[in-house]
């Protein structure tokens, strides 16, 4: 009966793909239950030490509503606890909390609003695409369009959570400035340089399979 079901759903797709595709074309994926797998890396430049400082946000929430057919309509919300963020040097790990930078005892949510996909382009089964959206940190709302790279992982789901459902994996590398971001250093941190590089490793489901393949990017890995 299921491979019949299954055929069924292949030849509407064939005879009506604009109905069935609109249907199916936005999905729903929660960043929640794979916060374990989500992080934000930062590698800050210094003039002491090892000239580097390594720090990672560990705490990543949100959801993301996907248009793989439409990229352009994709838009999310995706929320970082700053209280999560550690670096491997001692005083930047506490100075990084206080008022000159994060004031994360305040200010314990930063947030990225992605109100759209822009500049995609496929690669395989890979979506190449900049992230244009508002990033609010601290009093700052800031206008940025990031790359990005997502990768579409049909039934995938099941394998980490046991649930049925697709994945996305985010990924990305960009550099930020901590003028731009209100972030500006205290006595002790003069020796930190102004540039931010950040290292985005995110991991997404949803709560259903997509039942057709409409391009190579809904395929299974291999």
């Amino acid at each position: 009966m299921k491979i019949i079901i299954n055929k069924l759903l292949q030849i509407l797709v064939f005879i009506f793909p604009s109905i069935t595709g609109a249907a199916w074309d936005l999905q729903k994926f929660d960043l929640t239950p794979f916060q374990s797998n989500n992080r934000l890396e930062i590698d800050l430049k210094t003039t002491f030490g090892s000239g580097n400082v390594r720090g990672v946000i560990s705490k990543v929430k949100g959801n993301i509503i996907c248009s793989f057919q439409q990229p352009d309509k994709t838009q999310g919300l995706i929320n970082m606890d700053a209280n999560s963020i550690r670096f491997g040097y001692g005083k930047i790990n506490k100075d990084a909390h206080n008022i000159p930078w994060l004031h994360s005892l305040k200010f314990p949510n930063i947030s990225f609003k992605l109100n759209s996909l822009e500049n995609f382009v496929w690669k395989n089964e890979v979506l190449q695409a900049n992230a244009s959206g508002l990033l609010s940190i601290k009093r700052s709302r800031i206008s940025l369009s990031l790359p990005v790279t997502l990768h579409y992982a049909r039934k995938e789901r099941k394998k980490y959570d046991g649930k049925s459902g697709d994945l996305i994996f985010i990924r990305g590398n960009f550099p930020l400035s901590r003028e731009i971001l209100s972030i500006n250093p205290s006595n002790g941190l003069e020796s930190v340089g102004d540039q931010v590089m950040i290292t985005l490793h995110l991991m997404a489901g949803s709560g259903r399979v997509r039942p057709f393949l409409p391009c190579r990017t809904f395929d299974s890995p291999r």
